[in-house]
């Protein structure tokens, strides 16, 4: 069978116009693999180098998020290159992933939910509570929480990510995430882990939001003052 050294030159062209329009990333799917779709909640963003320079030396975006399905928690991230596309703290996405590997993910559609507030709406608060021989530290953006306990030298005893609800003054918290501290070269690395197993269960504390502004740890009366805003 003769080949058309032209067609098939169109063709590759073709291809490679399709692939570097996705910047040259491998599909996340199988053709024909079974997929569902769910909403997650990005937990963690940051701006980043991008992997291929464009005309305007725009930044890339890497989002971390957290997602449930069927009572699972998994913890993902993905590079966006498109500044229309990066989120804060609190926005959520559709996404579609693998029925038979669920961490393995793509996004779909982007909710700014929280982006598109302006004003006191998304200001991150920080509560902090000086013990002896460390600190506690509560920070609330959105409708996300990051509790910390630090004992002697710096040394983490609890730090979880998750949602919270706020009814009558009170705040209840829903831990989703822990970190796992993890040495690379000569440097600590936090990872996020899902909270999935029972010895993985992080068991908080309601919150009493207090009249001058501050906040009370309501099972063990711990005043946490307000430490700054963002």
């Amino acid at each position: 069978m003769k080949i058309n050294p032209w067609a098939f030159g169109g063709l590759l062209l073709f291809c490679t116009i399709i692939w570097g329009y996705h910047y040259f990333t491998i599909p996340t799917f199988y053709p024909f693999e079974r997929t569902g779709e769910v909403k997650a909640i990005v937990f963690q963003s940051k701006l980043v180098d991008p992997l291929f320079l464009d005309y305007d030396y725009s930044l890339d975006q890497i989002v971390h998020f957290v997602y449930r399905i069927d009572d699972v928690v998994y913890v993902s991230k993905h590079r966006v290159e498109r500044s229309w596309q990066f989120q804060k703290i609190g926005d959520s996405l559709l996404i579609r992933y693998s029925v038979n590997d669920p961490q393995r993910t793509d996004p779909i559609r982007y909710y700014h939910n929280v982006s598109n507030k302006s004003g006191f709406d998304h200001i991150k608060k920080c509560f902090l509570h000086t013990k002896d021989n460390g600190y506690k530290s509560l920070d609330l953006y959105a409708n996300i929480f990051t509790y910390e306990d630090y004992g002697s030298y710096g040394k983490l005893i609890t730090k979880t990510t998750g949602s919270y609800m706020e009814k009558d003054s009170v705040l209840t918290l829903t831990p989703l995430i822990y970190y796992q501290n993890r040495k690379v070269a000569d440097t600590i690395m936090e990872l996020p882990k899902p909270i999935n197993e029972d010895f993985e269960k992080i068991y908080l504390s309601n919150f009493k939001q207090n009249s001058n502004g501050s906040i009370t740890e309501m099972n063990t009366n711990l005043l946490f003052n307000l430490a700054g805003q963002k």
